[in-house]
Order: structure tokens, then sequence, then C-alpha cells
């Protein structure tokens, strides 16, 4: 009985961690879109935890992209896999959550937070519940809609810059 459940256990990947999951990944990365990177295995697709960027078929959508592309860009990346945040096994592109950090010139960026702090995305309130820097990144993202950075800039509450 216990032979066959470990057998069934085993089958259903219960016992040991995804290393998909659980190991950081690191490398040259490419921004796809303004929330999302794709991973030097060409398969994976890494989303930043915890923010949102307009979709690509918006202006904003393309300015976040090419901001992403520039905080990444000839630097190492390293992006760690957020447990419970799976990719489908079964589609020929993975896609998961993870947290992610650039290093350029000797100095390291929380890339997620960078994105919020020049107002190209917004934090999804739902997925930092409980997260560390939650409050963190709520500050950034209030900070650039105050400021009117980023695609907030022209917004009705902003003033005029001529």
């Amino acid at each position: 009985m216990i032979h066959r459940f470990l057998v069934v256990a085993a089958a259903l990947g219960l016992l040991l961690p995804n290393p998909a999951v659980a190991q950081t990944i690191e490398g040259p990365m490419t921004a796809i879109s303004g929330d999302a990177l794709l991973a030097p295995d060409g398969t994976t697709i890494l989303r930043l935890f915890g923010i949102d960027a307009p979709e690509l078929d918006t202006v904003e959508g393309w300015g976040a992209k090419m901001v992403l592309d520039g905080l990444v860009r000839g630097g190492v990346v390293q992006c760690t896999p957020v447990i419970g945040n799976q990719p489908r096994p079964a589609a020929a592109v993975q896609r998961t959550a993870a947290i992610c950090s650039a290093t350029q010139a000797g100095a390291t960026a929380d890339v997620a937070l960078a994105m919020l702090q020049g107002g190209w995305a917004t934090a999804q309130r739902p997925s930092l519940r409980g997260f560390s820097r939650e409050s963190v990144y709520l500050d950034a993202e209030r900070t650039a809609f105050e400021a009117c950075s980023g695609f907030f800039a022209g917004k009705p509450w902003c003033p005029i810059v001529p």
C-alpha cells in the first residue's frame, strides 16, 4: 500500500520539488512585454511577480517594454520563480511568475520595483499580500502616480508640463 502511494505521488510530482520552480534562472534575458522576460532557454517566460504593465497593443505597453528592455539589456539578470506558480509542462512555452534582479555597472536593482518607480507598471495587490516587499512596491506605485511618471503622465489629474 505504501509502495503504491509513493509511486503515484512520484508520478504526480508530489515528492520532489519542480526544478524549474526551485532554481534561480540567470543569464541574458529579453523583454517581451512590460512585465515579462524571455529566459535564456528561449522557452520560459518569466512574468515579473507583483506588477502589471499595460498590454502591447497600447502606446504605454510599448513604452513599458522598452523601459524593461533597458533595465535588463547587457546586464546580469537573476530570476527566482515564485513557488506555487508552476509552468505548464505540456505547453511549448512555459510561463511562471518570478522575482528578478538585474545588475549593470555593479549596481543591482529589483526589476519589478524599478518598473513601479518609473511609473511603467502598477502593483498587483492580491499577489503582493504577505510579500515581504509589499509596502515598498505600493509606496513606489503611489509615488510614481503622484509624480505623473511613466504612463501616468498626461492623465487628467497630472499638470500639463510645457
